[in-house]
């Protein structure tokens, strides 16, 4: 899968495998869900993958050599899945009645946020599998982001060899 030459064809298949991962775990995915070459536009619930950098070497071992012959050069993207989703959060959004939401409505965001979390580090071990073990493919990290204008999102990297 993927090569540089077709790396938009490429990200939306890694999305793709992503959205059937989830929706086989049982996530209730946001309908709107694309590929972004930059930073995501926070204007409602998504699930996305965005580009984070490419660079030469393999997932999980950096080139340190200053040299490499283009016949042994391999290329490695980093992405960044997300899901976005609606949250409570102070700003100027619904001042009217009650601007601090109850520990229950919290309580139950963090929850689908921490649920969301493990269900994108689940469906990265299944789309490895499916991609091929051997390949390279690195799980990073998955954080929080936000909240920021009523939208907080779980964003997994992973970094893939482009071969």
């Amino acid at each position: 899968m993927g090569a540089l030459s077709q790396f938009g064809t490429y990200a939306q298949a890694l999305l793709t495998m992503f959205v059937d991962a989830l929706t086989t775990l049982g996530v209730d995915l946001p309908e709107s869900q694309y590929v972004s070459a930059g930073q995501v536009a926070w204007d409602g619930p998504s699930m996305t993958i965005e580009l984070g950098t490419i660079t030469q070497g393999q997932p999980g071992r950096p080139v340190g050599d200053t040299f490499q012959p283009a016949s042994v050069t391999i290329t490695q993207a980093q992405f960044f899945v997300q899901i976005i989703r609606e949250t409570s959060a102070l700003s100027g959004e619904g001042w009217a009645v009650n601007m601090v939401p109850d520990s229950e409505q919290l309580g139950d965001e963090g929850t689908t946020a921490l649920d969301d979390a493990g269900a994108l580090v689940k469906a990265a071990i299944a789309v490895h599998a499916a991609i091929g073990q051997g390949k390279g493919f690195v799980i990073d990290s998955c954080s929080p982001l936000g909240p920021q204008g009523g939208l907080s999102a779980m964003r997994l990297s992973i970094t893939v060899s482009l071969d």
